[in-house]
């Protein structure tokens, strides 16, 4: 708007989108970016793995050991059986040394095939939880499963990630599967590195304010 750029802004976007669209079946993270800007998945899904991005800048990641530390963090709930089977996964698909960009890359395939633990819990949680089978929640009900299930998060949030979620369908009722995404939106946002010396051992903490994350920054992070 300052300096009257739009045409230059228009044409960058663009060819960014055009980019991402030629490359997409190569990357997962390219793939899902693509996806969400085109309208195809819920901006959720994006914002999720910014929170795997956040947790991975406090942890190193440059073996499979330090990967099963990781994925211990960031699934606190996991079955121990669970974890292994994504560790060996993880070893045995990804040709790339172990690096964060590698296990981003890896979690995000699974994300996009629906197989992702997190995604997985939700799914499962939300489609017990929808009694009536409309495979769908209005506004009222999803932020009273969310104050139950969040108590550490505050009601204003939930409601302010269904709105968001709402924005794509419009009407009074938002899919049961785009929830699924903001449900593990705000069940990643409150999981830290523990503070222990070392910096990887420990039991994951709480984080009072949560930060924020939108699609913007996804050029930057690509």
């Amino acid at each position: 708007n300052k300096y009257m750029l739009h045409p230059t802004v228009l044409l960058v976007a663009h060819g960014l989108l055009s980019a991402m669209e030629k490359h997409r079946g190569a990357n997962s993270v390219v793939m899902l970016v693509s996806r969400v800007l085109s309208g195809e998945m819920d901006e959720a899904t994006w914002r999720y793995t910014m929170h795997w991005r956040r947790l991975l800048k406090g942890l190193p990641l440059d073996s499979t050991r330090d990967f099963s530390i990781f994925v211990a963090i960031l699934y606190p709930a996991a079955r121990k059986e669970e974890l292994q089977d994504l560790c060996l996964s993880y070893a045995t698909h990804t040709t790339e040394p172990a690096s964060a960009s590698s296990a981003l890359e890896f979690l995000v395939g699974r994300l996009l095939a629906k197989q992702e633990p997190r995604l997985r819990k939700w799914l499962k949680i939300l489609k017990w939880k929808d009694t009536q089978h409309r495979n769908s929640f209005r506004r009222t009900e999803f932020l009273e499963i969310g104050s139950k299930l969040f108590p550490n998060i505050k009601r204003e949030l939930v409601a302010e990630e269904y709105t968001l979620a709402a924005q794509r369908y419009g009407g009074e009722r938002v899919p049961l599967e785009a929830l699924a995404y903001v449900a593990c939106c705000l069940d990643a946002m409150s999981i830290e590195v523990p503070p222990t010396e070392g910096g990887v051992e420990g039991t994951p903490r709480l984080k009072e304010n949560p930060p924020e994350y939108s699609l913007q920054s996804a050029v930057r992070l690509i």
